[in-house]
């Protein structure tokens, strides 16, 4: 589980939301236990499974256990993500694979096995935490960019295929947030700090549990920067990135 999405959790049983939470990462043990312990404390009920969600054998059995221990999964969050960080001739074939595994595949396994569960009660909402990086290039990110490029996809083509064919009551919610403070980005740099912020993990966290409780579709934090990609988008192609270029908010060139 990472720290937004535990944040997610804590934030969620505090407003008594939902009655269970179930803990489903990639990260250590004593990571997941120390959520749950966080959220029992908060009077909530609470479970923590580890799983490597890159592997569709692991998210199946791990998934079982999940159902047969706290039963049917109404809020899914997919929140796994790692960042390499480099330039494109720099990565590695095996970071490629990895940065798509880890941020992209590892959400169809997840959907594809919690949907149907979702679909037999009538009922589910699915959210994605990709990033402003999957509307919008990046320099030195490529690969990033790349898979959650393809999330945003991946969640625009389910919500139009869960309505036609019956399933729209199913809600999807895609969360496009800027830098988060969670490590993953080292030396990022902007031109307007206080304009483009580097993100609380908590602050993203209430502005999920918002969307989720507004059925928001497609969310980008901070709202500033929402409305700014929302006022981009009806211009030209090279104003866009003229704009942009002129914010400057992205990871600094590597070192060598």
């Amino acid at each position: 589980m990472s720290a937004s999405a535990a944040s997610c959790e804590t934030w969620l049983c505090s407003r008594r939301a939902v009655p269970n939470r179930v803990g489903f990462g990639l990260k250590r043990k004593e990571n997941n236990d120390a959520v749950c312990e966080e959220l029992r404390q908060l009077g909530c009920e609470a479970h923590a499974f580890q799983c490597d969600v890159t592997s569709e054998q692991q998210v199946e059995a791990v998934g079982d256990e999940v159902l047969k221990k706290v039963g049917h999964v109404d809020v899914l969050i997919n929140n796994a993500g790692v960042a390499m960080c480099q330039g494109l001739l720099a990565l590695k074939h095996s970071d490629i694979r990895r940065t798509f595994a880890v941020n992209a595949l590892s959400q169809f396994w997840m959907v594809k096995f919690f949907l149907p569960s979702m679909k037999d009660r009538g009922s589910g909402h699915i959210v994605s935490i990709a990033s402003v990086a999957g509307l919008l290039g990046s320099p030195f990110m490529t690969d990033y960019c790349a898979s959650k490029f393809a999330v945003v996809g991946f969640m625009y083509a389910l919500e139009e295929e869960l309505f036609h064919t019956g399933f729209e009551f199913i809600k999807l919610t895609t969360v496009c947030p800027v830098f988060i403070n969670t490590g993953l980005f080292p030396n990022v740099g902007a031109r307007f700090p206080l304009l483009t912020p580097i993100l609380d993990t908590r602050d993203v966290a209430h502005r999920v549990v918002d969307a989720i409780q507004r059925d928001e579709s497609l969310v980008v934090v901070p709202r500033i920067i929402e409305i700014m990609y929302k006022c981009l988008k009806p211009l030209p192609e090279d104003a866009q990135k003229a704009i942009q270029r002129f914010l400057a908010c992205s990871i600094q060139k590597p070192n060598a």
